[in-house]
């Protein structure tokens, strides 16, 4: 059996639909793992993430000025 136009416009329709679903998912996972680093990182307090925050933050500063 032969598909005819309407079955490939069709599984086309479904494969845009698939891949907008899976794009979906993606950003909404690398979100997710952005926001779980972003807090791991808020909760060390050691001296290097301390001593690193220090700098950033200096940095910033003379680049606003």
């Amino acid at each position: 059996m032969q598909p005819n136009l309407q079955d490939i416009l069709n599984a086309g329709i479904g494969l845009v639909l698939a891949a907008d679903e899976a794009a979906r998912n993606a950003i909404s996972s690398a979100q997710k793992g952005f926001e779980d680093l972003k807090n791991k990182g808020a909760a060390d307090y050691s001296d290097a993430a301390i001593k690193a925050r220090s700098i950033l933050q200096d940095t910033l500063r003379a680049v606003r000025a």
